[in-house]
């Protein structure tokens, strides 16, 4: 009796076992077609390695699904002892699945789209012939007040300085930046007073840079002991009153000429010298600065602080042709001027040399 109730439990706790392994055996889970949510039954897989197989897909035999990262032998082995992952062999992949598992040799390289350089930035060219003209260190009146700096654009074209710089580099240096449309037109000039460069030009020696935006030195001047109430000039060229941009031989001049070309007693004859002094100087007083023509020329601000010679009675109408005429028949007043030697001493060196030639001439005529 005890051995047939023994047979029919074991034969009850079967059934379900089998109908289980039924039910198994007829639910398959195929990996190149289930869901995300299908996957995750099989054993071992969790939602990054679901992820992996669909991205891996198609798979032509469950043994391919070791290719998947986290799936090593061992869980492999796992998954077909669980029986629920398999591989239909009906089941087709798509053409896009079919293309992505084509060995690489197979596959057409395709042509990769030439790249075109980019063009590179066209470099920036800054005029030439931008250059520092005339200055005057060391005014009659106060420094601080009367001090300028001349510049010069010797194009036949307009020249916008914005982003130029300009700075002195001897002492308590000081740099100042020209602001937008700072505009010089053909053969003009621009005059930077202190008051708004805030410059300081040193009396005992100092030296200007004229700076173009990237950097690069336009012109440069420097200069020694500056004599009282002389400008500094760059030399002229005998034809149109031009600026030799390349002699270094700048010389002190009593004739003020900012806005203006300067006046060398070289060139010029004394006639000529205070001749063009004074129709520059009608010229320059008489057009009137308003203020755009001050900000485009810089000479709204000097406009009372600009003295002439006549007007301080520094050098009178005779005596600068005296002066000149000198220079005419000794060649010599340019020495005797860079050194600021006083009227008397030349006065002298004239009547010395007047009374030896006298001297000589007394004497052959006394022998003849």
């Amino acid at each position: 009796m005890k051995i047939i109730i023994a047979v029919l439990i074991f034969v009850l706790s079967a059934v379900p076992v089998f109908q289980q392994s039924e039910i198994l055996a007829a639910r398959k889970i195929d990996i190149n077609t289930a869901s995300y949510e299908e996957l995750q039954e099989i054993i071992w897989v969790g939602p990054a390695i679901a992820r992996r197989i669909r991205e891996s897909r198609p798979f032509y035999s469950l043994d391919d699904i070791i290719k998947v990262r986290g799936i090593g032998k061992k869980r492999l082995e796992d998954i077909k002892k669980q029986g629920l992952a398999w591989v239909n062999p009906e089941t087709k992949p798509s053409p896009e699945l079919e293309r992505k598992i084509q060995p690489e040799q197979e596959q057409k390289p395709v042509p990769e789209q030439e790249l075109q350089p980019s063009p590179e930035p066209q470099a920036i060219v800054y005029p030439s012939n931008v250059l520092i003209n005339e200055i005057l260190p060391s005014p009659e009146g106060p420094d601080a007040e009367e001090e300028w700096i001349e510049i010069f654009n010797q194009n036949n074209f307009e020249v916008n300085l914005f982003g130029w710089q300009i700075t002195d580099t001897i002492g308590r240096t000081k740099i100042y930046v020209f602001p937008t449309k700072t505009l010089i037109e053909p053969k003009r000039f621009l005059v930077l007073s202190r008051p708004i460069s805030k410059i300081t030009l040193n009396n005992d020696q100092d030296a200007l840079k004229l700076l173009r935006p990237d950097g690069k030195i336009a012109d440069s001047v420097k200069y020694e002991k500056a004599p009282r109430g002389k400008s500094y000039n760059r030399p002229l060229l005998d034809n149109d009153n031009l600026t030799d941009a390349n002699s270094p031989e700048w010389f002190w001049s009593s004739v003020l000429t900012p806005g203006m070309a300067n006046i060398s007693p070289v060139v010029f004859s004394a006639e000529e010298a205070v001749k063009q002094t004074e129709e520059q100087k009608a010229k320059f007083t008489e057009e009137p600065l308003k203020r755009e023509p001050a900000l485009k020329y810089g000479l709204g601000a000097i406009k009372e602080q600009v003295h002439f010679p006549e007007q301080r009675n520094k050098v009178s109408k005779s005596e600068w042709i005296w002066k000149t005429k000198v220079s005419k028949f000794f060649g010599f007043w340019n020495a005797l001027e860079r050194k600021n030697m006083p009227v008397f001493v030349i006065a002298l060196v004239v009547a010395l040399f007047s009374g030896t030639i006298i001297l000589i001439l007394k004497r052959k005529i006394k022998t003849s």
